[in-house]
C-alpha cells in the first residue's frame, strides 16, 4: 500500500516540471496537456513534511507507463556546471523515496526504474568551471556503441558518474540533451512517434 496513494495531484507540465528559477525560464517550453507527468518535487516534499525533518533531494518529474518507472532531472545547464554529487543525491534520494512510498524492495523497483538527466549544452559553461563537454569524443562514444549495435537512447554516453547507479539501483541511466530527450523519450512516454 502506498503512503500517498493517488499521484494525480501532483500532474504538472514538461514546462512546469523543467523552470529554472535562477535564469526564469523552462529547459523545454512544452504545456502539451497529454505530456504532463508527476511533479516528484510536489511527492518529495508531502512525504518529508509527513515523515522526516530534514530537506532530502528528488528528481524534477516521475512517470509510470507500461510497467516501466521514469524519474527525470532537469538541469538547464551546459553539462560542465552540473555538480556530480547533486546528481548522485538525487539519484539515490528519489529512489529512496519510491521505496519508502511504495513499500517495495530495491530489487523489486530497480528492475523497472529508469532515471534520465536533461541538460542544457545550450547554456554557456562558467568561466570557473574546469570541465568542457567534447562532442567529439561522444561521437566516438556513439561510433563504438553503434559498432556493439546499440542505437538510440542506448548510444548517448552516460554523464556524471551515474553509471554506477545502472544494475543496483536502476534498470537503465540516460543523461542526454534536451532535444534528444525529446526525440527518443517522448514516444516512450507519450506514445508519439
Amino acid at each position: 500500500m502506498r503512503i500517498i496513494e493517488e499521484y494525480n495531484r501532483y500532474l504538472c507540465t514538461i514546462k512546469g516540471l523543467s523552470f529554472d528559477k535562477d535564469a526564469g525560464e523552462s529547459l523545454i517550453e512544452d504545456e502539451e496537456k497529454q505530456h504532463r507527468m508527476y511533479n516528484f518535487d510536489g511527492i518529495k516534499k508531502t512525504l518529508c513534511q509527513k515523515y522526516r525533518g530534514e530537506k532530502n533531494f528528488s528528481c524534477d518529474a516521475y512517470w509510470e507507463k507500461e510497467g516501466k518507472r521514469y524519474l527525470i532531472e532537469f538541469k538547464n545547464q551546459g553539462e560542465g556546471n552540473i555538480k556530480r554529487q547533486h546528481l548522485w543525491n538525487k539519484a539515490y534520494d528519489s529512489l529512496t523515496l519510491l521505496l519508502v512510498n511504495e513499500n517495495k524492495t530495491r530489487e523489486e523497483l530497480s528492475k523497472n526504474t529508469i532515471l534520465i538527466v536533461v541538460y542544457n549544452n545550450q547554456k554557456s559553461i562558467s568561466d570557473s568551471s574546469s570541465y568542457r563537454p567534447s562532442k567529439s569524443f561522444d561521437k566516438i562514444t556513439k561510433a563504438f556503441k553503434g559498432f556493439a549495435k546499440r542505437s538510440g537512447v542506448d548510444q548517448f554516453p552516460v554523464k556524471f558518474g551515474l553509471d554506477q547507479f545502472k544494475g543496483s539501483f536502476y534498470y537503465e541511466v540516460h543523461t542526454l540533451e534536451a532535444a534528444d530527450f525529446i526525440r527518443y523519450y517522448y514516444p516512450a512516454l507519450f506514445g508519439e512517434t
